[in-house]
């Protein structure tokens, strides 16, 4: 909750009310004044994008584990409702053992995937943020 509360934080604080004083106090009228506020605009920007992403990285995952492995694990756990002896519940709970077991190997492995995949995606995308704002610096100088 504490990661919501702060992208909140920078959405309302950070970015909105910037907008809201500039055009309040019609403050984008010159060039200098523009410049200043998407000075301050940036960061802010950049940390809502960024937070977008780790949400969506999340969200996305724990579908993807959820419908890829919890379902068929909760199915298995069902079947042994419908076994009538202690020695079919029993083989059946060594199934369902194994299948966690490899369950869980499986969602870590996944899980480590998706870490490497966001952190390689946050690079790049901080690298573009690096590179548009080294172009909009010359493109200001050149102006």
């Amino acid at each position: 909750m504490v990661f919501l509360d702060y992208i909140t934080k920078v959405v309302v604080h950070d970015f909105v009310a910037y907008i809201q004083d500039a055009q309040k106090d019609n403050l984008l009228v010159d060039p200098i004044s523009r410049e200043f506020f998407v000075e301050l605009l940036i960061p802010a920007a950049t940390m809502i994008e960024n937070g977008a992403h780790v949400l969506y990285t999340m969200s996305t995952t724990y579908y993807a584990i959820s419908s890829e492995y919890m379902i068929n694990q909760i199915a298995g756990i069902g079947k042994m409702t419908l076994l009538t002896t202690e020695a079919e519940r029993s083989t059946q709970l060594k199934v369902v053992s194994n299948n966690t077991m490899e369950t869980s190997l499986k969602v870590r492995r996944f899980a480590q995937e998706r870490h490497e995949s966001y952190i390689q995606l946050t690079h790049a995308r901080q690298a573009e943020y690096t590179a548009y704002m080294t172009n909009l610096k010359k493109f200001e100088i050149t102006e």
